[in-house]
C-alpha cells in the first residue's frame, strides 16, 4: 500500500519504528543516495513513488547491562562488657583491671573487580571482517571523496561544470551510503561488546564523511565560490 502524497516523513518513520521495534530517531532513512532529514516534509518531496526503495540505516541499540551488585555487608557485632566490679578493700596488691578492650572495627568486604569478557573465535572473526571492510573504505573510497571535497573548496572558476559536480556528489553520496549499509549488515551478538565497538567506530567515521560531503556541497551551492 502506497501512502498518500501528503504523508509526512515522520509518519513513515513511526510506522517503520512499530514494525522494527527500533526507536524512531535511532535510524536514518535513505532514498536515491540521499539521507531524508526533514521529518515534516511530505514523502513526495523526496521523490518517493510506487516501487521506490527506502533504506533504513542504523538502529544499533546495545541492551543495558545490569550493574554488578553485592550482598549487603553483615552488621558488625559488638561484645557486651561485664559491669565493673565493686571496689575491693584496700590491700597491698595492685587492683586488677577486669574491663575488656573494645572489639576491633569490622573490616569492609573486598569488592571483586569485574573483568571484561574474553573474545571468542566467532566474535574475533566478525571483528576481522569489519576491520577488513573498514581498511578497504579508507584505502579506496575515502581518498576519492577527499579529492572531491578539495574540488568543492576551490574557487568557483577553478571547479568543473555544475552538472559534473552534481553527478560526482550524487555518486560519492551513494557510495558512502552503500558503505554504511555494509557495516549495518554486521550484527554482533548481544555479548560481543568488542565487535560492537569496532562496528560503531566504522559507522561513525563513514557517517562523518557523508555529513561533511553534504555540508560542503550545500555550502558550495549557496556561496557560489
Amino acid at each position: 500500500m502506497v501512502p498518500p502524497d501528503h504523508y509526512p516523513l515522520s509518519s513513515l518513520r513511526e510506522t517503520l519504528s512499530q514494525h522494527t521495534g527500533l526507536p524512531p530517531h535511532s535510524f536514518k532513512l535513505v532514498h536515491s543516495g540521499a539521507v531524508m532529514k526533514d521529518d515534516n516534509a511530505p514523502i513526495t518531496a523526496y521523490g518517493i513513488r510506487p516501487g521506490s526503495v527506502v533504506a533504513l540505516v542504523g538502529g544499533d541499540s546495545v541492551p543495558p547491562r545490569s550493574p554488578y551488585t553485592h550482598a549487603p555487608a553483615p552488621a558488625p557485632t559488638t561484645t557486651a562488657h561485664p559491669p565493673a566490679p565493686a571496689p575491693a578493700p584496700a590491700s597491698n596488691h595492685s587492683p586488677v583491671n577486669s574491663s575488656m578492650p573494645p572489639p576491633p572495627a569490622p573490616t569492609q568486604p573486598i569488592t571483586p573487580s569485574e573483568s571484561p569478557a574474553p573474545v571468542n573465535s566467532q566474535e574475533a572473526a566478525t571483528i576481522t571482517k569489519i576491520q577488513s571492510e573498514w581498511n578497504s573504505f579508507r584505502s579506496k573510497l575515502l581518498p576519492e571523496v577527499q579529492s572531491f571535497l578539495q574540488v568543492l573548496a576551490a574557487p568557483r572558476q577553478e571547479r568543473p561544470s555544475p552538472e559534473e559536480l552534481k553527478q560526482n556528489h550524487k555518486k560519492f553520496a551513494e557510495l558512502l551510503l552503500q558503505a554504511l549499509l555494509k557495516f549495518d549488515a554486521f550484527q554482533p551478538e548481544g555479548e560481543w561488546s568488542k565487535a560492537r565497538e569496532v562496528r560503531k567506530g566504522a559507522v561513525k567515521e563513514v557517517q562523518s564523511v557523508l555529513d561533511k560531503l553534504d555540508g560542503m556541497w550545500e555550502e558550495a551551492k549557496v556561496s557560489g565560490r
